[in-house]
């Protein structure tokens, strides 16, 4: 019966999930000789948990060999008793997921020998290659850790690129571990999922742990074995607190006041710029934390009990930073720098004869201007509440004379609650249960749009959850571990938006237009691991099944819009004053004379379907909630040998087999691509080399399996991923250690909702006018924030029929599907050397080595094809590079759209026989290639670009020049970009990494390490990013610029680092009564001076790695180029007027004119170059964090505890390079600004804690 048993036990392994390094669990082994080196077999070992009594046995084997493969992480009390031999007594404090090696030497001696090695155990790694560490739970309570949360703990390792408690979640450098992309972290509470499977942030947990009810952490960052799944960077376990024999709990509470922090860096600098000078007062910064716990026994030695409660209660304002309109601006003035330099102002009534054109025109039937030219009064009446700001030639945001940037500070309070309850159930040394509950009620409100308005979305989060576990020994050798868990994340975000919007473009809108979004997504989780000794091997079978439901609805999607837009207009038609701009200021110029006209040249319509059948949908009405509910199926297994083949070398070899389902919608609410788009925009390409044309139309059906249809992608099933390693110690002193494996990525999830929010045509999508089909004074006027232009579109029907085609003149910029998407995984290897010095001290030195394989990078589908001319006139990048060389060379740089003969620019063949057509269409005996560049290319090569170029050309946007193609060679008809994902990125990261460590000793615990690295990729975005990898309303330089040679986009990382330190340290003063200063002293004396402790954090990074974007889309149609460096620029913090830039002065003037004349240290690409990408360093990260704390012992069983705690000790200010915080748009006015921080400003925290 017992063999069944066992025989079943192994088979549900191989049917569920986990794995002990993903599990809260741990193991201990060791060998066992007598003193004079004979190995002692028969040895009973016996692990007793002094705070539950409870008790794990083992014997040493033939080889004297000993193992206990899953044990809860505790102190334990270690007995060894042997024939002949005296017992032996050893106090240990085994850590979660850090397997310990103790080897015991017995003696033949009457008296028992007690050894307290609770430091030693842990100090090397004997047991596999994994690279990372653990914490106990007396560091995690005496460190610093801002916002309380243990899991920022994963930022102290090697490798780990942290911006801080306060970065943007959306920010995809934020906890990058060694190479991997930030969403690939897998974060485990108590062995199961813990994931936020949607977004991926890194540093969260959906179920919040607190510091209080965290007993342990543990983070492989790199390497882990067979064990270690779900994704492929970090993993990261934590272990909830358990009750124990004896009742014990804490009170505390923790408050920052206002009047300990440091101001805002931007929010001081608007006080005293401000005229007259505002003083210098710092925002409201008001945090309480405070909570309880309590643990202890329901029955002795049997059950136990552990709850805490923690809130969280934060009035801390935001510092707001808007783009408004100037004083002159909302006088109807518009001003200018002209070709010299100087600023140039126009007045209302210039501004109007400037705007004379539009009197007359008509459009769709009314008068484009029918109150007369000039400044829009709607526009005046629609911004007359929002505060303007003085015009200045230094701005952080704006063009400075325009527009610019208005800073003041907004009330964004929240509220956190954390319950949690966890009950430990131990029958008998061999069964072991317990159950947690978790339940969080979270209330935030956003900044506020302007001051004075509500709160800009309020957010309500009430994420809930349960698992479960059962640890069960039948016998000393074998172990299995079954655990479930139920995770219900939940949260609705309330918008202020109401009805459809015109948005001006190029300033903050007057009121926030934020929508609404309910969220529920629940996941069920089930692991089982079965760890079996056999001799010298141990072996581990296991596996991992999780089903994720994604339930959201929104109406984010449901509104039609607007935009005054003027990168959507016909740049040609730009009126420019007399005299000319500055070439730098072109851009600028257009942004604020389409603002200040209200001219909307670009309408989107949004439409919503409920599919009814498989050729049918019905129509749901504008504005209307859009529910969707996406599923699927998770599964792993794998199987492990850690063979001991010698007492000092150990072997590890294991696969893991991952299957992941494509995620598909419930309801049947789901369409996809009828055609293979993987092989319709290759074979695009294929066909346009060969000088011929393929661009069949792209029609969607209703797919998925609850249509019975095929998913978005293939389900992946052929993921296997060995895992080697190998640990040797040529002495007791020093291991080393080497390690090879493959490591999947984990995906599906957050890219279904980029596609079926922005890409389900026929379902959810949304069609627009084509780019450059209005003009300046042509395109209707700004009559009302929701007064939607009636720019003609199709108009929505009741009804959809299937399969559905956009229509073939769209033209549209759109989100499609790679159908045939692959797994992405990593190549992780390392080599590491630790040597134990001297008191305590062990030094590791280790290569950490990563090559990332099939990641998923943003193509364009649609984008134009590198199109060869049939005639032998060579391909269009090489032709069309040569013609963006001849307008950047003097004296052409300075275009400004007015025909001219241009006969010294010389006939390229290309151009001469792809655009016959463009002959003489300025003068007699033009060449095209003249007319190309007098018409199109130098008009468009600073503003919009050779793409637009191109569509002009091929009569894609307006019926522009006579006798063009039929069918253009170069575009889909449907799409002027097709955004998808596809698996054909690369990634490699090489590092050395240097750690020293002092585990607990003497009252001093360190632990500081350095790296230094390379990471270079083909973009760094993560899963959640939308289209045109953006996140977070900047670009990213992640969306391949050049689909055709994606491998042009290759550079560093953005979040690479080549240099970075960490450090970490508790250190409790030897000064107090029974200590090595003052020891003696009588307990009123001790009362002031012991129980006195020091700890720190401190990070530190070399510059972080950004891009300079050109003004103009050379290669793609929707996102900017990267700029080239070819002369000598040099990043160096410069602050102007009390602004930092990046850029020196010098350096910015040459490089904002010198794109204009071709003889600057910086050049813009030419059509099909990507670029450099991530070619420039600016700020990297400074911060330390320290904390002193008292502590009085008040009695036998109550310490009181007062900590001061300082965050950002330094009040460093260091600037944030990402598009969000750097100007690096090269035709902007604010080029090299920073407008914002990656660090916060000083803060300080003050607790008090009573521990019993």
């Amino acid at each position: 019966m017992g063999g069944v048993r066992a025989v079943v036990l192994m088979l549900i392994c191989l049917c569920t999930v986990s794995a002990v390094s993903q599990t809260a669990t741990t193991s201990l082994r060791g060998v066992v000789k007598d003193s004079s080196g004979a190995l002692v077999p028969g040895t009973s070992v016996t692990l007793l948990d002094n705070a539950t009594n409870n008790t794990y046995r083992a014997v040493t084997n033939a080889s004297g060999f000993y193992i206990f493969p899953v044990i809860a992480p505790a102190h334990y009390l270690i007995t060894l008793t042997a024939g002949g031999f005296a017992p032996q007594n050893r106090t240990a404090e085994l850590l979660v997921n850090q397997p310990a090696t103790i080897d015991f030497t017995l003696s033949v001696k009457s008296d028992t020998i007690t050894v307290d090695v609770s430091a030693a155990t842990q100090t090397l790694n004997l047991t596999d290659a994994s690279m990372g560490n653990s914490v106990g739970n007396t560091t995690i309570q005496a460190l610093p850790m801002e916002g309380r949360n243990p899991v920022s703990l994963l930022s102290l390792q090697p490798g780990v690129l942290y911006l801080g408690q306060t970065a943007s979640t959306a920010d995809s450098r934020q906890g990058s571990v060694a190479g991997g992309r930030s969403d690939q972290g897998n974060i485990t509470l108590d062995g199961l999922d813990d994931n936020d499977q949607i977004n991926g942030t890194a540093f969260t947990g959906i179920l919040r742990s607190t510091l209080d009810s965290t007993e342990e952490f543990r983070v492989t960052t790199s390497n882990g074995t067979a064990e270690a799944g779900r994704s492929s960077g970090a993993q990261i376990n934590l272990v909830t607190k358990s009750g124990t024999n004896q009742y014990h709990g804490a009170l505390y509470e923790y408050y920052r006041p206002t009047n300990t922090v440091a101001n805002d860096f931007f929010n001081k600098y608007d006080q005293l710029a401000t005229s007259p000078a505002q003083p210098n007062i710092p925002q409201k910064y008001v945090l309480n934390t405070f909570g309880g716990s309590i643990g202890g026994p329901i029955k002795k030695d049997k059950l136990f009990y552990f709850f805490n409660y923690e809130g969280q209660r934060q009035a801390i304002d935001a510092v707001v930073k808007d783009t408004v309109p100037t004083t002159t601006f909302m006088q109807g003035e518009l001003s200018y720098p002209d070709l010299n330099g100087n600023v140039q102002t126009l007045t209302a009534a210039q501004v109007a004869k400037l705007d004379s054109a539009c009197t007359g025109n008509t459009f769709n039937g009314a008068p484009v201007c029918p109150a007369g030219p000039g400044a829009n009064a709607a526009i005046l009446a629609y911004y007359a509440n929002v505060p303007a700001v003085a015009p200045t030639s230094n701005p952080i945001l704006g063009d400075g004379l325009n527009s610019g940037a208005y800073i003041f500070t907004s009330p964004a309070p929240s509220t956190l609650n954390t319950s949690i309850l966890k009950i430990d159930y131990n029958p008998n040394g061999a069964n072991h249960i317990f159950v947690r509950g978790n339940l969080q009620k979270d209330t935030t409100s956003a900044p506020e749009n302007l001051p004075g308005q509500p709160a800009a979305s309020y957010t309500d989060d009430n994420t809930k959850g349960i698992s479960a576990g059962y640890t069960w020994i039948p016998t000393a050798r074998i172990v299995n571990d079954l655990r479930y868990g139920y995770i219900r994340q939940g949260y609705q975000i309330s918008g202020q938006g109401a009805g459809d919007y015109v948005t001006v473009v190029g300033f903050t809108q007057p009121t926030a237009l934020t929508r609404n979004t309910i969220l529920h997504v629940p996941v069920n989780n089930i692991t089982d691991t079965l760890n079996w000794n056999k001799g010298s091997h141990t072996f581990a079978f296991g596996g991992n099944w999780r089903m994720i439901t994604n339930q959201h609805g929104t109406d984010a999607n449901s509104f039609d819009s607007a935009e005054t837009n003027p990168a959507y207009a016909n740049a040609s038609t730009l009126p420019l004053p007399a005299g000319g701009i500055n070439a730098n200021f072109t851009n600028s110029w257009m942004y604020a004379y389409s603002g200040l006209m209200g001219v909307v040249p670009e309408l989107t319509n949004f439409y919503n379907y409920q599919v009814t059948g498989p050729n049918s949908a019905t129509a749901i009405p504008d504005g209307g909630f859009v529910n969707k509910s996406f599923r699927d199926n998770e599964f792993e297994y794998f199987l492990q040998d850690t063979w001991h083949a010698r007492s000092n070398l150990t072997f590890t070899f294991g696969v893991r087999h991952t299957v992941l389902q494509t995620p598909y919608e419930t309801n049947g609410q789901q369409v996809a691509p009828t055609i293979d788009t993987d092989a319709w925009y290759k074979e695009r390409e294929s066909a346009a080399q060969q000088g011929q044309i393929y661009e069949p139309l792209i029609s969607f059906a209703p797919a998925g399996k609850a249509n019975g249809k095929p998913g978005y992608w293939p389900k992946q099933k052929a993921n296997f991923a060995p895992r080697i390693g190998v640990v040797f110690a040529p002495d007791p002193k020093t291991s080393i250690r080497a390690s090879f494996g493959m490591y999947f990525d984990h995906y599906g999830e957050a890219l279904v909702n980029s596609f079926d929010q922005e890409g389900s045509f026929g379902v959810s999508a949304f069609s627009s006018n084509q780019a450059g089909q209005l003009g300046f004074e042509t395109a209707p006027r700004f009559t009302g924030p929701h007064n939607l232009p009636n720019i003609p579109l199709p108009a929505l029907s009741p009804t959809q029929s299937f399969p559905f085609t956009p229509p073939a003149d769209g033209f549209g910029i759109e989100w499609g599907l790679d159908n045939r998407l692959k797994t992405p995984y990593a190549e992780a290897f390392n080599v590491s050397i630790q040597h134990e010095f001297p008191k305590g001290f062990v030094f590791e030195e280790a290569y950490v080595g990563r090559l990332g394989r099939h990641l998923l990078q943003q193509v364009d589908m649609a984008e134009p094809v590198n199109y060869v001319d049939p005639q032998g006139g060579g391909d269009y990048f090489t032709a069309a590079a040569k013609l963006s060389a001849a307008v950047d060379a003097a004296p052409y740089g300075k275009f400004n759209g007015s025909t001219q003969k241009v006969a010294n620019v010389a006939p390229i063949p290309y151009f001469e026989n792809v655009f016959p057509y463009m002959k003489g269409l300025d003068y007699p005996g033009e060449s095209a290639t003249q007319s190309v560049f007098n018409n199109t290319w130098a008009p468009e090569r600073y503003t919009n670009g050779e793409t637009f170029s191109l569509a002009l050309l091929e009569n894609m946007v307006c019926s522009c020049f006579a006798n063009g193609p039929a069918q253009s060679r170069f575009w889909s008809s449907q799409f002027s970009s097709l955004y998808a994902w596809d698996s054909i990125g690369t990634s490699s990261y090489n590092a050395l990494q240097f750690t020293l460590r002092h585990p607990a000793s003497h009252g001093l615990t360190i632990d500081a390490s350095y790296t230094f690295s390379k990471s270079l990729d083909m973009g760094s975005e993560t899963e959640r990013a939308s289209q045109e990898g953006n996140t977070d309303g900047s670009y990213t330089n992640f969306a391949i610029q050049n689909t055709w040679n994606p491998k042009l986009n290759k550079g560093p990382s953005d979040f690479d680092t080549r240099s970075l330190i960490t450090g970490d340290w508790v250190y409790v003063l030897p000064v107090g009564r029974n200590r090595a200063l003052l020891g003696s002293s009588k307990h009123i004396v001790d009362a002031f001076i012991g129980g006195w402790q020091w700890s720190g954090l401190a990070r530190w990074t070399s510059g972080l790695p950004f891009t300079l974007n050109s003004p103009a889309f050379p290669t793609n149609y929707n996102d900017p180029g990267f700029a080239f460096k070819v002369g000598n620029v040099n990043t160096k913090k410069n602050f102007v007027a009390g602004i930092p830039h990046v850029f020196d002065a010098a350096t910015t003037s040459a490089v904002t004119s010198g794109i204009y004349t071709g003889n600057g240290p910086v050049r813009l690409p030419y059509a099909g170059e990507a670029g450099q990408r991530n070619n420039f360093r600016g700020d990297g990260i400074f911060d330390i964090d320290s904390s002193l704390t008292k502590s009085w012992n008040m009695g036998s069983r109550l310490k009181l505890r007062f900590a001061a705690e300082v965050y950002n000790v330094t009040n460093s200010a260091r600037f944030d390079v990402s598009g969000n915080g750097l100007t690096a748009h090269i035709a902007n006015q604010a080029f090299g600004a920073y407008n914002s921080t990656v660090s916060t400003y000083r803060r300080m925290q003050f607790g008090l804690r009573l521990d019993f």
